[in-house]
């Protein structure tokens, strides 16, 4: 097996352990959920670098903009929730 394998899956396990977590654990959809979902997608989108699917990069690229908005939305609402009324 090559190194981009193991990547890709090492990148594949983490996004489909997030979605678990969230899922199936009823986790909220916070910092640690979109962290594995980006550092899944970065991982998955490496290895796809070797034999390059275009269709699955792009989704890695999706992937990784909406986690980052996501990441956004948590720290804003922090930030909400902490100044006075």
């Amino acid at each position: 097996m090559m190194l981009a394998d193991i990547v890709g899956w090492m990148g594949t396990s983490l996004i489909v352990f997030a979605y678990f977590y969230a899922n199936v654990l009823n986790k909220p959809l916070g910092i640690l959920y979109n962290c594995m979902n980006i550092l899944g997608s970065l991982l998955l989108a490496w290895s796809l670098t070797v034999n390059i699917n275009w269709a699955a990069f792009s989704l890695q690229i999706v992937w990784i903009i909406i986690s980052l908005f996501g990441i956004w939305r948590v720290l804003r609402s922090r930030k909400d929730a902490k100044e006075p009324a």
